[in-house]
């Protein structure tokens, strides 16, 4: 995605982490229910960071950040993680319908 596309939460959500990591730059994390867990890394800095507080929650599609480049990063993209204690690919949350064809 081009740098600055505003990057949307998955679901209802609260905000478990925000803050910086090595490599992975500005990154986010989301705590949603059913133990689900988003993570989203790469997120623009400076004027255009995140401004979202630990304990904050966030409505499906409401803005969590946007694209950036920082940490270790080649071009802007955004780093996209699904997890429930361990990673899960988050295809598998959309309904049938929705998927893309495999």
């Amino acid at each position: 995605a081009p740098e600055g596309t505003p990057v949307k939460a998955f679901d209802l959500s609260r905000v478990a982490f925000i803050g910086i990591s090595e490599g992975a730059g500005i990154h986010g994390v989301l705590a949603h229910p059913g133990r689900l867990a988003t993570a989203y890394t790469h997120l623009a800095g400076g004027d255009k960071a995140p401004r979202l507080r630990v304990g904050q929650y966030l409505d499906a599609g409401e803005v969590v950040g946007q694209v950036g480049q920082p940490g270790v990063a080649g071009a802007p993209h955004l780093h996209f993680m699904v997890s429930r204690g361990w990673l899960i690919d988050p295809l598998t949350l959309l309904p049938a319908a929705s998927r893309p064809p495999k």
